[in-house]
């Protein structure tokens, strides 16, 4: 079976996400990424951060020429890291830094220092930031992250949830 134009997405995404690595150019490896809904519960162990979560919320048509359907979906990306330190704040934003750079780097050139590839690998016309909250808990076990929203335009035959254009 094919997959829709939201799954293909999702998978470059995913796969852009996975090359956050120290070998890349990175502070840290990431440990597991994860495409989930919102609503399914997280259930990242210790061994698991960082972690990172990306979900799709509110596909919506914005507009048509002639046999192209021009769509916008919000891809809502978090990331999770653990720490006793007591700066979680500017720890929350420089661990965010490398979902945005990381998001903006094609896989097969993936180092932190490569060329910016903003459009997904021609899979869509844009995705650009419009949202992004530091994450920090203070509990037991002080964790700290980032929460990112992307909107992300892509194009469709008219009628076909399969073929991006």
């Amino acid at each position: 079976m094919s997959l829709t134009a939201v799954q293909q997405i999702l998978n470059e995404i995913g796969a852009r996400l996975e090359n956050i690595t120290i070998a890349n150019g990175y502070d840290f490896d990431i440990v597991k990424v994860v495409k989930r809904f919102p609503f399914q519960a997280l259930a990242f162990q210790t061994e698991d951060i960082p972690a990172i979560f990306f979900f799709p919320s509110g596909d919506i048509r914005i507009g048509a020429e002639h046999r192209i359907a021009i769509r916008q979906i919000t891809v809502t990306i978090g990331i999770y890291y653990s720490s006793n330190d007591s700066e979680l704040i500017d720890l929350a934003e420089q661990i965010g830094s490398a979902i945005h750079i990381a998001i903006h780097r094609a896989t097969t050139a993936p180092l932190m220092t490569d060329n910016t590839s903003s459009d997904l690998g021609g899979l869509v016309n844009s995705m650009d930031l419009n949202l992004k909250l530091p994450l920090v808990s203070e509990e037991m076990r002080p964790w700290y992250g980032a929460q990112f929203e992307y909107i992300v335009e892509y194009e469709t035959v008219n009628g076909d949830p399969f073929t991006l254009i």
